[in-house]
């Protein structure tokens, strides 16, 4: 894998802990670790490498990666932008040099 998953722990209905975790950016990636599971390629146990993120955004660090990485389909680009834009109050102004695509602002 060449990225690690961003993962933050799961919380019941009181806000506790429950000792799990959500994958909350590399979802594929997971996805990819799983057929490599049903594949016998790796064991079930297998560790897979995380980086545990309670402080960023995770919709944030997804357009991030993407963006810069590789090309987002321009519907999922608005998406992702629009998230960010009515959760945080974002707009172009926000974005860095190069991350937003000159057809979204």
């Amino acid at each position: 894998m060449l990225q690690n998953l961003v993962v933050e722990p799961e919380r019941d209905g009181e806000g506790e802990r429950t000792g799990f975790f959500l994958v909350s950016v590399g979802e594929g990636r997971r996805l990819a670790e799983l057929l490599r599971v049903k594949r016998k390629e790796i064991k079930k146990t297998e560790p897979i490498r995380c980086v545990i993120d309670t402080a960023n955004d995770p919709a944030e660090i997804s357009l991030d990666e993407n963006v810069t990485r590789e090309n987002l389909h321009p519907a999922d680009e608005f998406e992702r932008f629009r998230e960010l834009a009515d959760n945080h109050g974002w707009g172009a102004e926000e974005s860095r040099p190069g991350s937003a695509s000159p057809r979204m602002w």
